[in-house]
């Protein structure tokens, strides 16, 4: 909006009404009127003419602006109808609201006006708008001044006008605010919200927020029409590209004061960072096989590796123990949050009842820390404990009433370790215990004698032998000879 200053002291807006001659001018014209023509004098022009009507408008060509926008100033230059007088060797000049004074007198087609004419000049001195020149109204404001020689008695006089112009500066203005909150796991959606207040003196329309991130733009505000100090809230999410984070978009708010004569955009933008929580996560299995292998024979055991957080692991390892510490049984690149990976391993069963391993899994989540998990099972081999005894007599005879030494073997005919065995013969009492060993394996054997008195009244002597063993689980076996 503009406002200007008359020539004669009063205040008009350009917009409003037309000027009107000052009041001081109109009891002027009355007495003048009522009381007729004063007498001649020898320099009045035109004859019976009473004073100075000499006068300027100032004119901008738009209403409102911006901060560097281009105000152009026109100017009329008037003489009152008489009883003004003749207005001789005129100037004039603008002063912008810089304070920079602009003489336009060279531009005047004439310097002299008789009364009731009037010239008017346009564009004739244009300004950039600074927001050092705002006045604390919101105006940036600029006078025009004119004056010259009036011819109205003997002596002649100076007169001239002066009028200001306010042009009211539209300042736009946005402000953004903006917080957010991480997600769980490498999928999970990051949250925000925010507000946006009108922090200028114009309404604002299409107000918009959009948001930037992983090289996409997205709306989350639709366009709104913001009052002058009025917020309105938004909110949006957003699943990162890149989980490690952390994550940061680029919010933008966007608004046009189009109600002004020169609509102009005004933006403001905030940025966000957020990181979602991310928790790695392993566990592996291992089972026996079904069958029971023999000793010798492969064991082939059966496992998983399963994630257990919410973020992919990588680099997935799983060792075991056995048959040597940290032998490989299976390699996996990467395994996504909540997947679950089977694999078989296997080695030679031993000649033990069961065995025993451990498996290992080790992992690096895909943002980094180290996981680990272990298994271990105890597998049974299928045994077959047998034993064999056997016994030899002498070579020479034995006298009646000697002393007979025999020999003997117990040998594991089987397939597991035997434990604690006992060789016992019936001679010379039922029971005897002629030979113990805490163990023997499979295939191995162990010699043994033993003796006991002949009868005296017999010709031949039998003896029997009874081996015993433990095998797997303590079960009992037993040869006869």
């Amino acid at each position: 909006m503009t406002s200007t200053n008359g020539s004669f002291g009063m205040e008009r807006r350009s917009r409003g009404r037309p000027s009107r001659l000052p009041f001081a001018a109109l009891i002027a014209a009355f007495f003048f009127l009522q009381l007729g023509s004063p007498s001649a004098l020898a320099h009045q022009s035109p004859v019976g003419c009473t004073g100075s009507g000499l006068g300027i408008d100032l004119f901008a060509h738009v209403g409102d602006v911006h901060v560097g926008d281009t105000i152009r100033y026109s100017v009329r230059l008037f003489n009152s109808p008489f009883p003004a007088c003749d207005a001789t060797e005129i100037g004039a000049e603008i002063v912008t609201p810089d304070g920079i004074t602009n003489s336009i007198t060279a531009l005047l087609r004439r310097n002299a006006l008789p009364p009731g004419e009037s010239d008017f000049y346009t564009n004739v001195v244009s300004y950039v708008v600074r927001a050092q020149d705002i006045r604390s109204d919101g105006t940036v404001r600029a006078t025009a001044l004119d004056a010259g020689t009036i011819h109205q008695n003997d002596t002649n006089s100076k007169g001239g006008g002066n009028q200001g112009v306010n042009t009211e500066v539209n300042l736009p203005c946005l402000q953004i605010s903006a917080l957010c909150i991480g997600g769980i796991g490498e999928n999970g959606a990051i949250r925000f919200t925010g507000t946006v207040t009108n922090c200028g003196n114009s309404t604002l329309a299409g107000v918009t927020v959009t948001n930037l991130v992983d090289s996409g733009s997205f709306m989350v505000l639709m366009p709104t029409k913001l009052a002058i100090g009025q917020s309105v809230d938004f909110s949006g999410s957003w699943v990162p590209a890149n989980p490690c984070g952390p994550n940061v978009a680029l919010l933008t708010v966007r608004g046009t004061d189009e109600f002004t004569a020169t609509p102009h955009t005004v933006t403001n933008f905030t940025t966000i960072a957020c990181q979602n929580t991310l928790t790695p996560g392993i566990k592996v299995t291992k089972s026996c096989p079904v069958q029971a292998a023999a000793p010798g024979q492969m064991l082939v055991f059966s496992g998983t590796v399963a994630n257990t957080g919410n973020v992919t692991l990588t680099n997935i390892v799983v060792l075991n123990d056995w048959p040597a510490p940290n032998t490989p049984v299976f390699l996996l690149a990467s395994l996504a949050p909540g997947g679950v990976a089977p694999f078989t391993g296997q080695y030679a069963a031993t000649t033990n009842c069961s065995m025993s391993d451990t498996l290992t899994a080790n992992a690096q989540g895909l943002c980094g820390g180290a996981v680990t998990s272990s298994a271990t099972a105890t597998c049974p081999i299928f045994t077959r404990p047998a034993l064999l005894v056997t016994q030899t007599c002498p070579v020479n005879a034995v006298l009646q009433g000697g002393i007979l030494t025999y020999s003997g073997k117990v040998l594991n005919i089987g397939n597991t370790t035997l434990s604690n065995i006992v060789v016992v013969n019936d001679k010379p009492a039922a029971g005897t215990v002629i030979f113990t060993l805490a163990s023997l394996a499979p295939g191995a054997s162990a010699v043994f004698t033993g003796s006991y008195q002949v009868p005296s009244n017999c010709c031949v002597v039998s003896s029997t032998l009874l081996a015993s063993g433990r095998g797997c689980n303590g079960a009992l076996v037993a040869a006869t000879c």
